[in-house]
């Protein structure tokens, strides 16, 4: 499952489309959407297969300008819900 997220106003808002300061928010993707993720966001397969490891380490990357890059978060079998403050 795929969600596009973004902060407006304080209030955490769904988006069709990716833009500028959104979150791309990803839990058990499928083969098409781990496809789209590599085509549409340039996501290494690397990243990707480090993504979908039971055994990865959570964490965020950050670029050399120290913008935030993708997130590594540990897969769980059921999706739950996140709260952003």
């Amino acid at each position: 499952m795929i969600e596009i997220l973004k902060t407006h106003d304080g209030t955490l808002r769904r988006l069709d489309a990716v833009e500028s300061g959104c979150w791309v928010n990803v839990c058990a993707p499928s083969d098409e959407e781990t496809r789209w993720l590599a085509d549409s966001l340039g996501i290494g397969d690397d990243f990707i297969d480090a993504m979908l490891d039971r055994d990865e380490i959570s964490r965020i990357d950050k670029d050399a300008r120290g913008q935030a890059g993708p997130c590594r978060c540990r897969l769980s079998p059921q999706p739950r819900p996140w709260v952003t403050r």
